[in-house]
């Protein structure tokens, strides 16, 4: 056949020649055109193929009759062919409607096994440097689901990742099928799709239909029955799984496609782990400069009255009256104070990113922690002319174990803010008692109360309350609170409403976990 034919060039295209999976053009039982990837896969020339004495014989041997079964009906089946070297190929038949004449497409893919596990090889390396490189998550995703379906000649493939603390909803969704196919919500892990993330093991089936937990796949989806899924598991925590599927009848996953489909579960686990580590780098570098720009900020105006207060002594030290004099220094030393509070709540926030900080944990003695926190803070409520009052019930624990340089920082937050918030001649109350298994500190305030909208996320770095007065502090105090009673296994809360005050709470274990 000449390299000018119409079906050469005005039929088949010029893409035919350059797809790297064989093809041939055959008309009934006669080979019409040989591309060169069939050429190198099968170690057939083109001027072997297309001689007088060759025929599909010399392919396919005794599975000739499978091939042909397959040019009447036209579909796809796997066929072991006995050519230079054996082989086995997915073949798919097509009809091609050529002017004046009936020919059909061949497609073949060499799934070999040996030639399968070079194959995915090559594309596992080729993943691995998208995981390791600056590639974004969902795309690398998708293309671990786009291989998992074109290395295990799958009809449908797709990815699941769990939400965090369930084994059932699911936050991410990873697909390569018709959209159709699927829900608008995100499907979720249940029936045998909740197989591989509860027992942590690959499932691989001939048909669905046989299994007693064959449910969890979308109603609108079509009918599968093969199925093969693997869980996502990074260490002891399973993230979810990634399964391929085909309908009833068609092609069986065997044990490379497992194999195939683990491997690729692994870099799906190492891609998410990057990415989580990448995302928690960034969030440390915000945090950072937020942290930055607030305490340059929230350090300006104590530092701007205690530098104007100085000033003014400097210049009417003879002048001032003595009562005048008195409030200098009474505004000098709540700029003072004010950054002193700063400056040990940086400190207490860097300690809870030290993993040593359970290193020091210790007998505290409830009585003296109150009496240490009435002691500390008595002269700033008197300066707010707040009375501060401290008191247990009768069943409050004499001890529990802590940290006893954070809990105080802690409770001592809660009683500041109280301080802060109550009007002149109301009272801020600590108090203290047994909560089953833990000690709990309720710190009461009279003042204007916080509305429900405002209460979310209270417990948040960098979270302040709209209009509080400057030398309010940056907004990490309650952040330390709850991170505090965290590390130790306690928990924070806060009851209030506008015009009714506010009871700020910390609990701990009176004897923690290991």
């Amino acid at each position: 056949m000449s390299s000018t034919s119409p079906l050469r060039r005005g039929i088949v295209g010029d893409l035919f020649w350059v797809i790297p999976e064989p093809i041939m053009i055959v008309k009934g039982r006669t080979i019409e055109a040989w591309n060169p990837a069939a050429e190198r896969v099968l170690g057939l020339s083109e001027s072997q193929v297309m001689s007088e004495t060759f025929d599909l014989a010399r392919i396919f041997g005794p599975r000739l009759a499978d091939l042909l079964a397959l040019l009447d009906s036209k579909g796809q089946r796997v066929i072991e062919c006995d050519t230079v070297t054996p082989l086995m190929l997915d073949v798919t038949v097509q009809a091609m409607n050529a002017p004046h004449e009936e020919h059909s497409i061949v497609l073949m893919r060499d799934v070999t096994p040996e030639h399968r596990h070079l194959k995915s090889l090559l594309r596992l390396n080729e993943i691995a440097r998208m995981v390791l490189g600056s590639t974004p998550l969902d795309v690398v995703l998708q293309r671990i689901v786009n291989e998992a379906k074109d290395l295990s000649g799958a009809a449908f493939s797709a990815l699941l990742i769990l939400k965090e603390g369930s084994q059932t909803e699911t936050e991410r969704f990873v697909y390569n099928a018709p959209r159709e196919l699927f829900p608008d919500r995100l499907p979720r892990a249940v029936g045998l799709l909740a197989v591989p993330i509860e027992t942590r093991t690959a499932v691989r089936l001939d048909d669905i239909r046989d299994h007693p937990a064959a449910l969890g796949i979308p109603g609108v989806h079509p009918p599968i029955g093969p199925l093969l899924a693997v869980p996502i598991v990074i260490e002891d925590q399973v993230l979810g799984e990634i399964a391929v599927a085909n309908q009833p009848g068609e092609k069986n996953f065997d044990q490379v496609d497992q194999s195939l489909l683990v491997e690729l579960g692994l870099h799906a686990a190492e891609a998410i782990r990057i990415s989580a580590a990448r995302q928690a780098r960034a969030d440390i570098d915000q945090a950072r400069q937020v942290l930055v720009d607030v305490v340059r900020h929230d350090l300006a105006t104590p530092v701007a009255v205690a530098r104007g207060c100085v000033d003014q002594l400097q210049r009417s030290e003879s002048d001032l009256a003595p009562e005048e004099r008195g409030e200098v220094f009474l505004a000098l030393d709540r700029s003072i104070s004010a950054i002193e509070r700063l400056s040990s709540n940086l400190r207490s926030d860097a300690r809870l990113e030290n993993p040593s900080l359970y290193r020091d944990f210790a007998e505290i003695s409830v009585p003296a922690l109150l009496d240490e926190i009435h002691s500390d803070l008595v002269d700033y409520a008197e300066q707010k002319e707040v009375e501060l009052k401290v008191r247990t019930e009768g069943d409050a624990p004499e001890r529990f174990s802590g940290s006893v340089l954070l809990v105080r920082q802690a409770i001592e937050n809660l009683v500041t803010n109280a301080i802060k918030h109550s009007p002149p001649s109301c009272a801020a109350v600590v108090t203290c008692r047994r909560e089953g298994d833990a000690v709990r500190f309720d710190v009461r305030d009279e003042g204007e109360g916080i509305s429900p909208p405002e209460q979310e996320g209270l417990f948040d770095r960098f979270t302040t309350l709209r209009g509080l007065p400057p030398m309010s502090g940056l907004g990490i105090g309650l952040s330390i609170v709850r991170r505090v009673a965290e590390s130790h296994g306690g928990t924070v809360g806060v009851s209030s409403q506008r015009g009714h005050g506010s009871t700020f709470w910390i609990s701990f274990p009176i004897t923690p976990e290991p």
